[in-house]
């Protein structure tokens, strides 16, 4: 991942600064191919307790399947 110098080269309405762009959560681009959005978090790493919340808006009802992996375990699903 690298930040464009020329700001237009992000292709957004509101080009983010360089920090806000390293804090984003890395997405695939298919994600938003399948019309998908990340709502929350807005960052790519948050801390939870017993519970963990992922809002994603989903206009196509893309069917979906989640896994996480709890720091110092294997992978859940």
């Amino acid at each position: 991942m690298s930040f464009p110098k020329d700001s237009a080269w992000q292709l957004l309405s509101n080009p983010l600064p360089l920090g806000e762009f390293l804090r984003q959560p890395m997405m695939k681009p298919k994600f938003f191919a399948d019309g998908l959005q990340l709502v929350s978090p807005v960052r790519s790493q948050t801390n939870v307790g017993d519970e963990a919340k992922l809002v994603l808006a989903n206009p196509k009802n893309v069917w979906l399947l989640a896994s996480y992996n709890s720091k110092g375990q294997g992978k859940r699903i």
